[in-house]
């Protein structure tokens, strides 16, 4: 019983993804490739993992999209250029081979690590101020400067890793040992893992950026560079603690 039900959930999943590609399509945030692999990747995560691991994907697609939208909007900057498959890989690849390979703190991590990176950029736009080099906060520079940080901009990245932690601990059962997923502490240590994680990875992406602004690292290998070490900070913390 138990097992038709949580087809029957999945199935929904899958629906449910079916549409938003298609949305996605039709607004031209995701180029057509770009919707295919995020298709496959969504799909390939629920037949391995189940709909908890595909749940928190799909959050991070829907507020970071969410986000660039309505940062662009309230910032009257140029409208977002459509997603190419590139932002697709880099942003997801951690997450991906985690799945297939079955890290699910590294997984965790990586999400985190995107969400937190994109919020930081794309609701750090509105920031009243001017952000600064995270490697001279003294300097001043343009909006959209790799490299840069703002307050907000830190907020909004400590939000995102803040929501993707919130979802690991609801799912805790699908991540955790099955004898510590009901223990609270186990929790607050995969709460606290899953934050830091993916916070620090966010502020790795701001590092990185100062070598993609020397031509040593493209948009792409920043990226995955961040998730990567989000992802390793949060199992590290974890298998540290457990």
């Amino acid at each position: 019983m138990i097992g038709v039900f949580m087809d029957y959930i999945s199935f929904i999943g899958i629906a449910l993804f079916v549409l938003l590609s298609l949305f996605l399509l039709s607004i031209k945030a995701l180029d057509v490739t770009a919707t295919i692999v995020a298709f496959l990747f969504g799909i390939i995560i629920i037949k391995l993992q189940g709909i908890s691991w595909f749940i928190i994907l799909f959050t991070f697609l829907i507020v970071s999209l969410y986000a660039t939208f309505y940062g662009r909007a309230k910032s009257h900057e140029p409208k977002h250029e459509c997603r190419r498959v590139d932002n697709v890989i880099s942003n997801g690849l951690v997450a991906f081979m985690t799945t297939v390979f079955s890290f699910p703190y590294v997984f965790l991590g990586s999400v985190s690590a995107a969400l937190s990176d994109t919020l930081s950029s794309e609701i750090g736009i509105l920031s009243k101020e001017d952000p600064r080099m995270i490697i001279n906060l003294s300097k001043s520079v343009p909006k959209g400067t790799n490299g840069a940080v703002s307050l907000l901009g830190t907020l909004a990245a400590a939000g995102g890793a803040f929501l993707t932690a919130i979802l690991a601990v609801l799912f805790a059962s699908s991540f955790l040992p099955a004898e510590q997923a009901a223990l609270l502490s186990s929790k607050i240590i995969l709460f606290v893992a899953v934050f830091v994680g993916g916070f620090l990875g966010g502020i790795a992406d701001s590092f990185l950026g100062i070598l993609e602004n020397e031509g040593l690292m493209t948009n792409g290998s920043v990226n995955f560079m961040a998730t990567l070490i989000g992802g390793l900070i949060t199992a590290g913390i974890i298998n540290f603690l457990l």
